[in-house]
């Protein structure tokens, strides 16, 4: 269907929505733009056309939501019956968020998917403002998938410090805040990577053997663990899951 006016859509006709086709169909008792949808013979429910002179908005029956365009508004009606009560959950989760003065939105680019590090780390506090931007040297082949997403080339990063080098700074910057991130699980992964890496295997630090354990021993080595560390203090928060201060701890957390 190419024609831009509704009004010169057909009565019936079949259009391809995120690879499902819907079938619309206008009531035999009207020649208004209206069409009730359908998925593969079921009901989905009703769309009408409203134009002002210009570009159409369809009106979805019920909800009342409009949209620019008809496959959001086809959307609309492909959602689940709890749709509502979970993006009222979510809309909840959000707000809870924003009141945080503490909130910071973090991103990091890294040198691939698989055992990443990261090229770049960046976060904006609530008001938008930067409080964050580096590039990291990775130590690390920086993958071509990468690189094409990013745009980040080893010839761009050659001065670039190590994470160890901005670990101070990350620390005063991120400590008792909570940081969201869009891809939550993956971005603490790299940071807890860049940890790991950092610190090394926490009972070598100071030469311990596990085998004779000696408390006061791993008590002297995690001292001098969270005296360089200062505990980072990044809390990322999204699918149900943060690292809070600290450097191995991992809990749940409410969505």
């Amino acid at each position: 269907m190419t024609i831009t006016d509704p009004a010169q859509w057909e009565d019936l006709f079949t259009r391809t929505i995120d690879e499902y086709p819907a079938q619309f169909v206008r009531p035999a008792d009207t020649d208004r733009p209206t069409w009730a949808v359908y998925d593969g013979g079921r009901y989905l429910g009703t769309l009408s056309a409203e134009t002002d002179g210009g570009r159409p908005r369809w009106r979805v029956q019920n909800s009342g939501e409009a949209h620019p365009d008809v496959d959001d508004a086809v959307r609309a009606l492909r959602r689940p019956a709890f749709w509502p009560r979970e993006r009222e959950q979510v809309a909840r989760w959000a707000r809870r968020l924003l009141a945080d003065d503490g909130l910071l939105a973090v991103d990091v680019e890294t040198t691939g998917l698989v055992d990443a590090y990261a090229v770049q780390i960046a976060a904006v506090d609530r008001t938008g403002t930067l409080v964050f931007n580096e590039y990291v040297q990775p130590h690390a082949v920086i993958e071509p998938g990468a690189v094409a997403v990013h745009g980040i080339t080893p010839e761009r990063i050659p001065k670039a410090p190590a994470f160890a080098e901005l670990l101070p700074r990350l620390t005063e910057v991120f400590h008792g805040r909570t940081a969201v991130a869009c891809k939550m699980d993956f971005d603490r992964g790299v940071v807890e990577r860049e940890l790991h890496r950092h610190h090394g295997d926490r009972y070598d630090v100071l030469g311990y053997d596990p085998s004779a354990q000696d408390v006061a021993f791993q008590a002297e080595a995690d001292q001098r663990i969270a005296e360089e560390n200062k505990t980072f203090g990044l809390v990322l928060l999204g699918v149900g899951c943060a690292v809070p201060a600290g450097r191995w701890a991992i809990r749940p957390v409410p969505a």
